[in-house]
């Protein structure tokens, strides 16, 4: 399958029309849950947070202690809200 197989249902007719086999495939993997995040309303900010955590762990500017808590903490916030 080529990289540039289009899930895009508004283009999908015109890429089968001159892709049938690959267009063909692309049917038969939307019968398959395909998502890459969870359904978590505050996917975005919580995301944010691990990054920031990972990446101040790595850096050193707090312990990977430090850094987990932080990220903890600020997940257990958001989700209160």
């Amino acid at each position: 399958m080529r990289r540039a197989a289009p899930t895009n249902k508004n283009v999908y007719d015109d890429y089968a029309v001159s892709n049938p086999n690959e267009a063909a495939f692309v049917q038969n993997c939307q019968e398959f849950e395909m998502r890459i995040v969870p359904d978590i309303v505050e996917w975005n900010e919580i995301d944010h947070i691990v990054q920031q955590s990972i990446s101040d762990a790595l850096l050193g500017t707090r312990t990977v202690e430090d850094a987990l808590n932080w990220g903890q903490a600020e997940m257990e916030r958001i989700l209160a809200d």
